[in-house]
C-alpha cells in the first residue's frame, strides 16, 4: 500500500469518526433531547476551583448551565462553577432550583428567575402544576408550572375549591361578586362559597345566587337565605318594580322589588292577603 493511499484511508477513517461521534450525541438519547450534559462534567482543580471539563480529555471548556460535579449538580457560568448563584437555571433535563451554586433537590415550593415565579417540585420546575399554592408571601393561582401575574378574576383550583386571584395571588380578603368566564360567583374570603344561596349585593346592583353562582337565566318571585322574597329579573332584583308576579308558590304582591307580605287588600283587581293573591 503506497504512502498516499494510506494517508486517504486514514483520512476517510477519521472522517467517519466524527460523523459517527455527532450521531451519538444526537441520538444516543432521544428521550432526553440534547445530551451535552453527558460529555462535560465539573472537576475540582489544584488552584480550588470547581471547572467544567470534557469527561474524556479534561479539558476546560467555557459553557454555560447546570452539570454533574463531584457532589451534585453545579451552576457554570462561563466554565466556572457559580457558588453565588441562586434562582431558577435551565439544562437540557428541566430547569432546576439552585442554591449557592448547587441545585437542592429537596427544594418545594415557588421561586423566582427573570422569565417568571415557578412552582418547584424535588429541586425541578413542574410544568405540569396548576392549582393553588402558597409561599410565604402569600397564596398564589398557578398554571403549567407558572405564577399567573396577569390573571385577575375567579379561577379553579386542582382541588373541590375556586378562589379569587388578583394578579395572580388570592385575596383572602375579597367579599363579594366576581365573575369567571363561566359565570359570577359569591366569593367569601377570598374563596367560592358554593353553599350560598339568597340575595347579595356589588356595585352593580342586587342579584340572585343559587349554589354560589349567580342565576342570570332567572326571571320571577324567589325566596332569599331570609324571610324576604325578591321579583328577579335575569337575576338581578329589579328594585323599580311594583305589581303582581308570580312563582311556583302562587302569584305575589311585590313592592319595589320585595314580595310585601303585610300587604292586604285589592290590587288591580285582585283580592290579596298577607302578599299573596287568593282570588
Amino acid at each position: 500500500m503506497n504512502k498516499k493511499l494510506a494517508k486517504r484511508l486514514v483520512g476517510v477513517f477519521l472522517s467517519l469518526t466524527v460523523i459517527l461521534s455527532l450521531f451519538t450525541v444526537i441520538f444516543a438519547s432521544a428521550d432526553r433531547g440534547p445530551i451535552i450534559e453527558d460529555y462535560y462534567s465539573v472537576k475540582k482543580f489544584k488552584d480550588g476551583g470547581y471547572y467544567l471539563v470534557v469527561n474524556k480529555t479534561n479539558d476546560k471548556v467555557n459553557e454555560t448551565g447546570i452539570f454533574r460535579g463531584p457532589s451534585g449538580w453545579y451552576y457554570v457560568e462561563r466554565g466556572k462553577a457559580n457558588f453565588k448563584a441562586t434562582g431558577v437555571y435551565q439544562n437540557s433535563f428541566g430547569w432546576w432550583r439552585v442554591e449557592n451554586g448547587k441545585v437542592n433537590f429537596k427544594a418545594n415550593g415557588l421561586y423566582a428567575n427573570k422569565f417568571g415565579t415557578w412552582k418547584v417540585k424535588d429541586g425541578k420546575v413542574d410544568f405540569d402544576a396548576n392549582g393553588i399554592y402558597k409561599n410565604n408571601k402569600g397564596t398564589w393561582y398557578v398554571k403549567d408550572g407558572k405564577v399567573r401575574f396577569d390573571v385577575t378574576k375567579v379561577v379553579k383550583s386542582a382541588g373541590p375549591d375556586w378562589y379569587y386571584v388578583v394578579k395572580g395571588k388570592v385575596d383572602l380578603n375579597a367579599t363579594g361578586l366576581y365573575p369567571n368566564e363561566y359565570g359570577h360567583w359569591r366569593v367569601e374570603k377570598g374563596k367560592v362559597n358554593f353553599k350560598a344561596n339568597g340575595i347579595y349585593n356589588n356595585e352593580y346592583g342586587t342579584w340572585y345566587v343559587k349554589d354560589g353562582k349567580v342565576r342570570f337565566d332567572v326571571t320571577g318571585v324567589i325566596k332569599s337565605a331570609g324571610p324576604d322574597w325578591y321579583y328577579v329579573e335575569n337575576g338581578r332584583v329589579d328594585l323599580t318594580v311594583t305589581g303582581l308576579y308570580s312563582n311556583e308558590n302562587g302569584t305575589w304582591y311585590v313592592k319595589n322589588g320585595k314580595v310585601d307580605f303585610k300587604y292586604n287588600g285589592v290590587y288591580d283587581g285582585q283580592v290579596i292577603e298577607n302578599g299573596k293573591v287568593i282570588a
